[in-house]
């Protein structure tokens, strides 16, 4: 059965959240976050290997494989403990009593953020440095899977680079070093996507049902320096922000419609009208010169060179910095999105199975992204809601396996990585995606 897209415009449907008290679900869970935090460090792949990169930074390998795939996912950048982060946020918001009466109900790392450590951008590194980090993690991370599934590198036919902190022409630049230093084709497809945290699992299904892709050799990666955008410093970045980022990266190789396929999907962009999470990133200018010299341009998707981009809401000129996040007005417009999104491919899903005779309709494994502890569970929550309200049964065995923080585009890819060991010939599972901007994805694939 084909698969099916549906490209989804929410502005003014009620998805976007009130500016009402903080949102938050309607119980926390009881958590130890101890207890959390040491499970995560005991999940976490052995074969893990450290490495220094050119810039002085360090990267942390960790490769997962099975019968089936092998995939690798980074953390790159300098590690930063979770006591290390707490006691950062508390000095910043003891020396800044203004900020702490707004910001204050964050608290330290714990329930809200869920993360063991966090892995973030030398505060001494140049823009420079940053973007020779970015190509050297995506190089390595190629190299080393050609080398874990013994493939000829002159048989893959794209590679698909996710990254929110795109800079114009790095795609490019990615596709020269991978030519000249991995020996790939000279006609190999790299384009890129900048769509803040739903870039991977956007790329990822419109590859994946791309009916001229399939049979291909593609290798889905996303390497995203997030944090290189958000010093430690609360002129420019709220304190939420600071505890949930992490620079990470994913990459795993596939062929459509021969190891995997899709069975229905939807991606789409619910715009964030309201600005309830702001940023500027890297490729801010070259979207505002398109808009200059494109005056007609319609909708917040760009097509620039060989990047797609999502114009994000900047922060309000009497706010300033480079990215502000309410943090309970995001995590509603994310629920609201993220259970809209879901709900929409799990109704086509369903009208799949009654067509096909499928009685066994259960999600067997389910990856999405992470953005933060608290709203992991409150989705969750929303879709527990969900059955009681309405008798919708919606089972995603979604678990929660990315100990490093929220790497923005590369996360969902992180958590479908970590999953590698459920996937089983037959399966079938779910892959969700959602961020700022309003972008939101997901879809139904199975394992062939």
């Amino acid at each position: 059965m084909p698969a099916e897209i549906v490209t989804t415009s929410d502005q003014g449907s009620g998805l976007v959240p009130d500016q009402g008290p903080a949102a938050k679900p309607d119980k926390e869970p009881e958590i130890d976050i101890e207890a959390l935090v040491k499970g995560l460090e005991a999940g976490i792949e052995t074969r893990s290997t450290r490495k220094p990169l050119l810039s002085g930074a360090t990267a942390q390998f960790e490769v997962v494989s099975s019968p089936i795939f092998t995939g690798i996912n980074v953390h790159f950048g300098e590690e930063w403990t979770r006591l290390r982060i707490d006691a950062k946020i508390r000095q910043i918001l003891e020396e800044n009593p203004e900020r702490s009466a707004a910001e204050k109900w964050v608290g330290p790392v714990g329930y809200t953020a869920g993360f063991g450590s966090l892995w973030r951008t030398p505060e001494t590194h140049s823009r420079e440095q940053v973007y020779s980090d970015t190509l050297e993690v995506a190089v390595e991370l190629v190299k080393q899977l050609i080398e874990q599934e013994h493939l000829d590198p002159k048989k893959v036919d794209i590679v698909d680079f996710a990254n929110s902190a795109m800079v114009p022409g790095m795609s490019d630049d990615l596709k020269q070093r991978l030519i000249d230093e991995v020996g790939m084709r000279v006609d190999i497809e790299v384009p890129g996507e900048a769509e803040a945290c739903n870039g991977a699992g956007d790329m990822f299904l419109r590859r994946a049902v791309d009916r001229r892709s399939q049979g291909k050799l593609v290798f889905q990666l996303s390497v995203d320096p997030v944090t290189c955008e958000m010093p430690l410093d609360p002129t420019q970045v709220d304190t939420l922000s600071m505890q949930l980022f992490s620079n990470g990266a994913a990459v795993f190789a596939y062929r459509p419609g021969v190891d995997l396929r899709i069975i229905t999907g939807t991606t789409g962009v619910y715009e964030d009208t309201e600005g309830v999470l702001t940023a500027t990133p890297p490729y801010a200018a070259a979207i505002d010169a398109f808009d200059v010299a494109h005056p007609g341009h319609q909708g917040i998707i760009y097509q620039i060179g060989n990047d797609r981009l999502m114009k994000l809401p900047k922060p309000k000129p009497e706010v300033g910095g480079k990215g502000r996040m309410n943090g309970a007005h995001t995590a509603k417009f994310f629920w609201d999105i993220a259970e809209d999104n879901i709900r929409k491919t799990y109704e086509k899903y369903q009208k799949y199975c009654s067509k096909h005779g499928i009685t066994d309709r259960d999600f067997a494994f389910a990856s999405g992204h992470h953005p933060s502890y608290a709203v992991y569970r409150g989705l969750l929550h929303r879709f527990e809601k969900l059955k009681k309200i309405k008798g919708i049964d919606i089972k995603i065995p979604l678990e929660w396996v990315v100990p490093y923080g929220n790497s923005s585009g590369a996360t969902s890819l992180i958590s479908f990585v970590s999953n590698i060991p459920l996937y089983e010939h037959g399966k079938r599972g779910l892959y969700t995606s959602y961020g700022a901007g309003g972008g939101a994805t997901s879809f139904v694939w199975e394992v062939l």
